[in-house]
């Protein structure tokens, strides 16, 4: 009797190509929710949130899950994925932040909610009307990985991180800190 294996072992060139994809403002606070972008059908998912304060949320076979994470921390969600003839576990990371304040501040300060910096003119910088002085500014990617800061923000980010590289057109999460000790964050959509 042959016995055949249960997975064909793929050549790594022919494996598909599978990225994590996460919907949500990177506030521990929020529902956060997973998808899976793969070049190959899937047959069935497996995902771990590295959560395990979170119990038997911690993991799902839902297509497209949503957690809510139980700490302010960084996570390694995990999925195991299943295709018509073999198996692949596909990890990302995740850091979240503290945003106790409303997503819409209260304040006279005016947050774009898109940027467009494709130099030409309009709407090419994040720009914040009436910002006090000495304003801390955090902008990070959906994988909450900080992508530009400044301790004395001059309405200076034109889609560019602090070394210079463009940012990929998406949302984007900032979060801003005030002299007087005012702190909010909110959202921005990048478009090219």
């Amino acid at each position: 009797m042959v016995t055949l294996p249960q997975w064909v072992h793929l050549l790594p060139e022919n494996l598909p190509n599978c990225d994590i994809s996460i919907t949500g403002d990177s506030c521990y606070q929020n529902f956060q929710t997973f998808s899976l972008e793969c070049s190959d059908s899937v047959y069935s998912i497996a995902w771990n949130f590295g959560d395990p304060s979170s119990g038997a949320n911690n993991t799902s076979t839902a297509i497209n899950p949503t957690h809510e994470f139980s700490d302010l921390a960084s996570y390694q969600i995990t999925a195991i994925v299943e295709f018509n003839c073999h198996k692949d576990t596909i990890t990302q990371n995740i850091s979240l932040l503290d945003c106790p304040e409303p997503l819409t501040p209260t304040l006279p300060y005016e947050f774009p909610n898109v940027i467009t910096p494709n130099s030409d003119g309009a709407n090419d910088f994040f720009a914040i009307e009436n910002l006090p002085e000495n304003t801390e500014v955090i902008i990070l990617n959906r994988w909450g990985n900080v992508v530009f800061s400044s301790t004395n923000y001059q309405n200076n980010c034109n889609g560019e991180d602090n070394s210079g590289t463009t940012l990929l057109d998406g949302v984007y999460t900032y979060k801003y800190t005030t002299e007087a000790g005012t702190i909010g964050h909110g959202f921005v959509h990048l478009v090219r």
